[in-house]
Formats: structure tokens, sequence, C-alpha cells
């Protein structure tokens, strides 16, 4: 069974994903993405930023 699939705002505002958990983690450690960079999956009903996506 696939894990959980994110999509994010890249730093251009386009929408990038779907991409799993181990590359949100690793685009935050490397700063590819920040920390208040829009994340979302399905069935949110909002977006959030990805330091706070748990």
């Amino acid at each position: 069974m696939p894990g959980i699939q994110w999509f994010y705002l890249d730093a251009s505002g386009a929408q990038r994903g779907p991409v799993d958990e181990a590359f949100v983690h690793g685009a935050l450690a490397s700063r590819q993405l920040r920390g208040d960079s829009d994340v979302w999956r399905d069935g949110f009903a909002d977006r959030l930023p990805a330091d706070c996506r748990d």
C-alpha cells in the first residue's frame, strides 16, 4: 500500500507533486522546501506550512 502523497507549492508558486513523506523530509532538510511552504494532501480542507504537516 502506498504511503501518503503530498503536494506543495514551489518557490515560484507552481504546484508540485505528488511526492512521498521522505521527499518532504529531504526537501526541508536540504532547504529545497521552506518550512513555511504550503503543502497539502487529498482530504485536507486547506493547505498548511510544511513544517506543521503532522
